[in-house]
């Protein structure tokens, strides 16, 4: 019969002993006798440690105080404002293999040099505007005055490696964050388990202040928790960012900025009605699960939204979600379909402007599209209906025949506009060349992998087209009008290449006629870019100026 000494880790390579030994009657076995020992001495070295580890920290108190009269000689106001100058603000931490980003080692630095700095830095609430560290790690100092902004995180592979300790640990952790949560401005919660969303609970003698709410658990946790403060329900202002919307008890009233993904359709449809306020939304379109059945037979008409961002779609729930959504005011639309796959020839032009059409939209004023699968001419007649547009980005998909040409020569042919030109609304069908996008300030396409710089360029496969070089030097219309009213106030247009072979950009082969009206471009002040992709983005343009 053996002796049961299973136990968790209690330190380094340390087993305790877990149960009574039962081998011998009466007395402990040879092997359990030596084992008490052994920690016994362990527990003594490790309260040796510990008093001469305070008694080193002491020493090196004094011995900078001693070192340094400068220490203690500066007014605790000299002294705020060089540790403010020396530790800004810094952004979210992405080395999650910390227990706390550098900008947060640092300040705890402060502390280790003597009593009178350790004072100073835990008082000053400027310093601690925000703080980052991990789930697991001891909470700094036992901070008790916490900032408003509090980013938590965990380690790498957190949920599958922890132990029973880690999580007691985390739960510490959490209960001092809760005793504290009328400070709570800013809360952002990122790839850590799920489960930790149920402990945030706040305290129940406070009301929240929460402004800001990201949320982002474990994509690969499988565990649930419900985020909700005790005896209130916080009312974020600015953002929220979700993968679940019926994982958080919250006020959507005054939420004006919500990134949510994975839901199905119908909780988007929801999110909209329970969000009057909702400025921007971030979503994707992938859910398997939806059931059309549950979508609202009510059309929501949604007059605050502005900004709409579709990261990834399928092409049958895009045009439920906009045949259940009005948005009349919205000026920035986003819609980036997967380009790993090729996509069908789905009529996705026809169904966004059928949608403006619906939602009566008079102000869309920027546009990217990534991704899609349509012809040149298409999207040339789709953006003749769309007049209010100042901002495009184009991305076709690499499987597209889309390519500049067709829409490069129509804003060329049409640069030069009457004076009614711009008085246009969203949609109109009747519109001619000169109306052509007569408000567009910036134009930006990605060609892919689709070009060839000039008509010799044997190691191009023969569908590629020639880079149109002429047509370019002409976008902006005369540069002597350029300001003018009856030129539209184009600026900045931006072309990407991607000839698909490993040529050095310098060897781009710009056609010599055309080289002296580019470079006139350039020095009258307008941002006309060429940027070739190898290892680097070049911008083919400059580097032709500087030749010249």
């Amino acid at each position: 019969m053996a002796c049961t000494l299973f136990a968790g880790i209690d330190g380094p390579g340390v087993c305790r002993v877990r149960n009574a030994c039962h081998m011998l009657r009466g007395s402990l076995c040879d092997a359990c006798t030596k084992i008490k020992a052994v920690e016994e001495d362990i527990s003594a070295v490790r309260c040796s440690l510990e008093r001469l580890l305070r008694k080193h920290q002491e020493l090196r108190t004094e011995m900078n105080r001693n070192h340094d009269p400068f220490v203690v000689r500066a007014p605790p106001e000299v002294m705020l404002t060089i540790f403010e100058f020396c530790f800004p603000s810094h952004p979210w931490p992405t080395d999650t293999s910390r227990p706390f980003p550098s900008y947060v080692s640092d300040r705890l630095g402060l502390g280790q040099v003597c009593r009178e700095w350790r004072s100073i830095a835990q008082s000053t609430h400027r310093l601690w505007t925000d703080l980052a560290v991990r789930v697991d790690s001891e909470l700094p100092w036992q901070i008790v005055r916490l900032p408003p902004t509090i980013h938590l995180y965990s380690r790498p592979n957190f949920a599958s490696s922890s132990t029973c300790h880690d999580y007691r640990r985390v739960k510490a952790f959490v209960n001092v964050l809760n005793d504290h949560s009328h400070r709570w401005q800013t809360l952002e919660v990122v790839n850590v388990p799920a489960a930790l969303s149920s402990w945030l609970t706040g305290n129940s003698s406070s009301t929240s202040i929460l402004r800001i709410l990201h949320l982002s658990p474990n994509c690969m946790d499988i565990s649930t928790g419900q985020f909700a403060i005790k005896n209130s329900v916080p009312a974020p202002e600015v953002r929220i960012y979700l993968r679940t919307q019926s994982g958080f008890r919250i006020s959507w009233d005054n939420v004006t900025y919500a990134r949510v993904h994975t839901l199905q359709i119908e909780e988007y449809i929801n999110l909209l009605r329970n969000a009057p306020k909702l400025q921007s939304l971030d979503l994707d379109l992938l859910s398997d699960d939806s059931d059309v059945n549950l979508l609202p037979s009510q059309i929501i008409v949604h007059g605050h939204l502005q900004e709409l961002e579709v990261s990834q779609y399928d092409f049958g729930l895009l045009d439920l979600f906009l045949q259940s959504v009005r948005c009349p005011r919205l000026k920035k639309l986003k819609v980036c379909a997967d380009d790993e796959e090729n996509l069908p020839d789905e009529p996705i032009l026809d169904i966004l402007l059928a949608w403006f059409e619906r939602s009566g939209n008079r102000c869309l004023s920027e546009l990217n599209l990534y991704g899609y699968n349509c012809g040149s001419s298409d999207i040339v007649d789709f953006l003749g209906n769309l007049p209010s547009l100042e901002h495009l980005d184009l991305r076709p998909s690499s499987y597209s025949d889309c390519v500049p040409n067709d829409l490069l020569a129509r804003l060329s042919e049409s640069a030069f506009m009457p004076d009614d030109a711009g008085e246009v609304g969203l949609i109109d069908v009747e519109g001619s060349a000169a109306k052509f996008l007569p408000k567009l300030r910036s134009l930006k396409f990605d060609g892919g992998k689709k070009f060839r710089t000039s008509n010799f360029d044997p190691k191009i496969a023969e569908n590629s087209f020639v880079f149109p070089w002429a047509i370019l030097s002409r976008v902006f219309g005369p540069l002597s009008q350029i300001g003018s009213a009856h030129l539209r106030p184009l600026r900045h247009v931006e072309i990407i290449l991607n000839t698909g072979h490993e040529e050095h950009w310098d060897m781009i082969d710009v056609e010599q006629a055309c080289i002296p009206d580019l470079v006139d471009v350039l020095k009258a002040g307008l941002k006309l870019e060429v940027n070739y992709h190898t290892m680097v983005v070049c911008d083919v343009l400059q580097h032709v100026r500087d030749l010249v």
